[in-house]
């Protein structure tokens, strides 16, 4: 994912076709409108539920540098991706300033490994895990 930086440059993602040719960079969304004040940076994306996202940071502009929470957007094609959380982020950490950003998702064998960087109530960010077992 380009984190988009300078003026004029959207957040984008490229993907590879058989592994060896990029396909090409794809704007991630319009933030115009939301929560969001400028292009957010993509952190972890996926196919999930059969559809294309990503996962962005994003900030209100209201002071919150290096305060970013989390917002999800979902490819309605692949060259066109809508957020799912324009109106409010989707996760954010019930202590300090609510940062929680950097978000990834791993699938390995019957479980997803989730990573972000979450604030403590101290006011510190630290790097979390969770784990998800899926059943079945």
């Amino acid at each position: 994912m380009n984190k988009g930086k300078g003026r004029g440059k959207k957040s984008s993602y490229a993907s590879l076709s058989s592994g060896r040719k990029w396909l090409g960079r794809v704007p991630l969304f319009d933030p115009s409108g939301g929560w969001v004040v400028k292009d957010p940076p993509g952190t972890g994306k996926g196919n999930w539920a059969g559809a294309p996202s990503a996962f962005y940071d994003g900030r209100t502009g209201k002071g919150d540098v290096y305060e970013d929470r989390t917002g999800i957007a979902v490819g309605l094609t692949p060259d066109r991706f809508e957020s799912l959380s324009r109106k409010e982020p989707l996760l954010s950490s019930p202590h300090g300033t609510g940062s929680l950003r950097y978000l990834d998702i791993v699938p390995l064998g019957d479980c997803f490994y989730y990573f972000y960087e979450q604030c403590r109530a101290d006011g510190a960010h630290e790097l979390r895990r969770n784990v998800l077992k899926i059943e079945g």
